[in-house]
């Protein structure tokens, strides 16, 4: 992860690199991994309770392949990442 903070900061230095606000994550959504089950609560906790809250927002969407994107959004690049 460092590595990727890392170069996108060297290529907006060069003016090649505009990082987005959103950023995703695709999965097979499944009811036999705990975490799953009830992943909007388990997000939340992760980016919204603690000492290393990002208050990043996200979405879920369900696609018509039986996909489930988490759709980040942050205006800090590093907190997406």
């Amino acid at each position: 992860m460092s590595t990727v903070i890392r170069a996108e900061s060297r290529l907006r230095e060069k003016g090649e690199i505009a990082p987005a606000r959103r950023a995703g994550v695709i999965y097979r959504h499944s009811d036999d991994i705990e975490f799953l089950v009830d992943v909007e609560s388990e997000l939340k906790s992760v980016l919204h309770t603690g000492e290393g809250a990002t208050k990043t927002s996200f979405e879920l969407i369900d696609d018509d392949q039986g996909m489930r994107w988490v759709v980040l959004e942050d205006g800090n690049f590093q907190d997406l990442v």
